[in-house]
This record gives structure tokens, sequence and C-alpha cells, in this order.
């Protein structure tokens, strides 16, 4: 049996402590909202803002690290073909579990500190690859209103909390509208009679 004594083990696991903390509270309240402080007692016991610091560097760096983790949408969500892609993203959407990433985003989106942060996280973890995913022409109009359109569910079915439609209903529904953008232009360049 291998000792928890292990300099190097501790450290990884006192980050990664940190990190899912960090998740954790970010998912729940806003960067504004969160604090160090409350992040470390969430963390367990012995942990400290000087190790948040010494880490990440900062409350920013952190949450930063937190936004470009190595959890990944490509391989959820761009595995099947683009004429798939509407129904995908609905999947995720309605899904209980997924979605709760893309809180991230959602919670902090008013924080001047947090913006540029944001901005980086969106483009490398949803805009990049969903640009990569969809069929030309108009490549980014479509990501930017295929954006807004899952950003805008989110904000109305999750933080705001409406009644919860009927999940399988307003997944198809969702489908059948992101896959209207996705298509658009498709058929322009074959119709030439």
């Amino acid at each position: 049996m291998s000792k928890v004594n292990n300099p190097k083990k501790k450290s990884e696991q006192t980050r990664k402590s940190i990190l899912d903390s960090a998740r954790k509270a970010f998912r729940q309240c806003s960067y504004e909202q969160v604090g160090v402080r409350e992040i470390c007692a969430s963390a367990g016991t012995g942990m400290s803002p000087a190790l948040v610091y010494r880490y990440f560097g900062s409350k920013l760096s952190l949450f930063r690290e937190v936004l470009l983790d190595d959890m990944d949408y490509n391989t959820e969500l761009y595995s099947e073909p683009s004429s798939q892609l509407g129904k995908r993203l609905a999947e995720f959407l309605t899904g209980s579990v997924e979605s709760e990433r893309l809180l991230l985003f959602m919670r902090s989106v008013s924080c001047p500190d947090a913006l540029p942060v944001l901005r980086e996280a969106l483009q490398k973890k949803i805009t990049s690859l969903l640009k990569q995913a969809l069929p030309p022409p108009f490549v980014h109009e479509k990501s930017a209103l295929i954006t807004s359109h899952i950003f805008g569910f989110i904000v109305i079915h999750r933080i705001v909390g409406t009644r919860r439609p009927d999940r399988e209903a307003i997944s198809e529904q969702m489908a059948r509208s992101l896959q209207v953008l996705i298509d658009f232009g498709l058929e322009s360049g074959d119709d030439d009679s």
C-alpha cells in the first residue's frame, strides 16, 4: 500500500480538491459572489487561501482553470454527422446533468473581471469546435445563432427556472430549430434549376 504522505501525490490531491470545490461554487454562484475562503472551506480541512494562490496565482486564474479544464464537448457533441447535430445538441441541452457545465459561463457573464476569461473559454470550448462541425456556408453566422440559442435556453430553463416543459417534446422541437440553422444555405448551392 502506498503512503498518503507522498508530497507529489498530496500536492495533486490538494490541487484537485481546490478545483472541484471551485467548480461546484462557480456553478452555483457568479464569479463575484464566490470567495476564495468559501472555496477553501468546501475543499476540506487544512485548505487556506494561501494554497489557492500557491497553486493558481489568483481567483481569476482559478476561474480560468475551471473553465478551461480537460472536459471537452467535442467527443460528446460533434462526433455525429452534421445532419444529426441539431438532435445531438438538443439532447445535450435538455439533459439534466450535461448542461450543468454551461452554467459556469452563464453565472458570471455580467462580471467585468470574468468576461475576458469567459470569452476565451467560450471560443476554445464551444464556438471553435462548433464551427468545425458546421457545414458551409455561413459557418460564423450559424455558430453565433446556435450559441445564442443554446445559452438562451439555459437562461430561461436552468437559471430563471420556468416550469419544466415535457423533455421529449422540447428536445424534438429544439432539434428541428437547431437543424434548420445548421442546414441553412446548403440547398442554395445545389439548386440551379
